[in-house]
């Protein structure tokens, strides 16, 4: 699989890395029910550093619903603005490394470990500077967000 340097990221490990993806997708999925009206619960998320259906760094966002419900379809069409409100969030969050009202999830599976908050806001800017939608062809048709680092916004129907 390919993957990038750590060095062309800007991030010293992988784990510095997901942690800035966990946290993004965190932070995406609190902010999405005041897109789509729903309960936070009605979403979930998954962070990862390599995929074989994409082959990069991912950051899934899908329904809670099995076969989906359209909530992440209909939050897609806003995604540079939900993208920027997640670096807002972050940014304006007056905590050293994160905390409920930034970064940290009532639902993580993962306890809220591994989290970077600062890289979090390093990697959104990244994102927000260029990105581009684009159909990969291995996912079936679903669209997916291409960012410059090679990470992918999967967003599931």
């Amino acid at each position: 699989m390919s993957r990038l340097p750590t060095g062309s990221r800007g991030v010293d490990d992988d784990e510095e890395y997901l942690g800035a993806l966990h946290a993004i997708e965190h932070t995406l999925v609190s902010l999405l029910p005041m897109e789509v009206l729903c309960d936070r619960r009605n979403l979930g998320g998954l962070s990862i550093l390599s995929h074989p259906q994409t082959v990069n760094e991912t950051i899934f966002v899908h329904d809670g619903y099995t076969g989906g419900a359209g909530l992440t379809r209909t939050a897609f069409e806003s995604l540079d603005e939900l993208l920027a409100q997640v670096r807002e969030t972050i940014t304006v969050c007056g905590c050293d490394g994160g905390c409920p009202s930034c970064i940290h999830s009532p639902h993580c599976g993962n306890a809220n470990r591994l989290l970077e908050k600062e890289w979090a806001i390093r990697l959104c800017t990244n994102f927000l500077s260029e990105w581009r939608v684009r159909q990969l062809p291995s996912i079936e048709g679903r669209r997916v967000i291409e960012c410059p680092r090679r990470v992918l916004f999967k967003i599931d129907p």
